[in-house]
């Protein structure tokens, strides 16, 4: 199926927030929790704690896992891995801190939140953000969950990371996803923090919290072997890291020298082909007729982005076909550089 593919800006600012799970359930103060743990399954070499305004320092090995789980994504669409910046551990820590003590998530927290400070304030801005909130059920009603337990609920970095890189927002905006598979991206770091409350069924209400810096401090350089089409998902691709019925999304990587020139692409007039196993798949249609499909020049990672949502569910093992025709590339003066180009690459969900 072919159609044209209209502009649309997202609207969300910075690398945007998320959501991952809600609960109804209304808490009470926060409490903190003291995990009696060590080894490479304990998540924190200190605790988080909002009464002390101590931030959680995260143990090298839950850092570990969470750049190497990025890596292997960056990986598995061709791109550069990048590598743990400690030097940005301190704002990861103090936004996840903050942001634990807050209602919704926020990449600019108020001045009055509680442990806010200017290393809280620049990783909220140059991270991306999710809350997992769950009820953490005591074994009986008379005694409250125990701090195993609680232990045991936090989300793994591979969790966190996988939230963004699958990016179900309330408003479609895929601006994790997209930072995650920026080429210019070097270094990285994560940070945790967690808040417990007391829910009205004596259920132990778990806010946790993961953050990600996103905006590069320093900028690699993508060589000859980065591939130009950056498309999520690609070749043989993990069907885990994949909601089958939410936005595929590439964007072109055409300037390897300069970030802010990969902006210079037009899809006005291109068109969105996709096929099944050699057979047209078409794609998702909204309420007002349109197909569903978004372009975005914005600074979420590349600075040019297209997402699309099939009329079906994505089936694993099938081999899908995804063709841009009629991209534009622009040089310095919003002219055409060249006659329209066409990019095709393929994608298979496996196990």
């Amino acid at each position: 199926m072919r159609l044209r593919v209209p502009r649309a800006l997202t609207t969300v600012l910075l690398a945007s927030a998320a959501l991952t799970s809600s609960c109804a359930t209304e808490g009470t103060e926060a409490d903190d929790v003291e995990f009696d743990c060590d080894g490479p399954d304990c998540p924190f070499d200190v605790e988080p704690s909002i009464g002390n305004c101590q931030i959680g320092v995260l143990s090298a090995a839950w850092q570990t896992r969470a750049i190497d789980h990025v890596n292997r994504i960056r990986q598995s669409s061709g791109l550069k891995v990048v590598e743990h910046d400690a030097a940005l551990d301190l704002a990861t820590a103090s936004c996840a801190l903050v942001n634990a003590g807050l209602d919704s998530i926020s990449h600019e927290p108020p001045a009055s939140a509680t442990c806010m400070s200017a290393a809280a304030k620049q990783g909220c801005l140059e991270g991306n953000l999710t809350r997992f909130r769950l009820a953490v059920r005591p074994t009986s009603l008379a005694v409250p969950a125990s701090a195993a337990r609680i232990r045991n609920a936090l989300r793994t970095p591979e969790e966190f990371v996988e939230s963004w890189l699958i990016d179900k927002t309330e408003d479609g905006n895929v601006g994790h996803r997209r930072w995650l598979l920026y080429p210019f991206m070097k270094s990285t770091s994560m940070g945790m923090g967690y808040r417990t409350s007391t829910g009205a069924d004596g259920a132990t209400i778990l806010d946790n919290l993961g953050v990600l810096q996103v905006l590069p401090k320093a900028f690699a350089d993508p060589d000859e072997e980065t591939p130009t089409i950056v498309a999520y998902p690609v070749g043989d691709y993990p069907a885990t890291w994949v909601d089958p019925s939410y936005y595929l999304s590439v964007s072109l990587l055409v300037d390897r020298t300069n970030p802010a020139r990969n902006s210079a692409v037009n899809y006005d007039g291109a068109t969105v082909t996709v096929t099944r196993d050699g057979k047209p798949a078409p794609l998702a249609v909204l309420a007002s007729g349109e197909f569903d499909v978004r372009t975005s020049n914005e600074f979420f990672g590349l600075p040019n982005h297209v997402q699309f949502r099939l009329a079906e569910p994505i089936a694993p093992l099938a081999s899908y076909t995804v063709v841009l025709d009629g991209v534009v590339v622009e040089d310095a003066s919003g002219a055409a550089s060249a006659l329209p180009s066409r990019y095709e690459y393929t994608f298979r969900l496996v196990q």
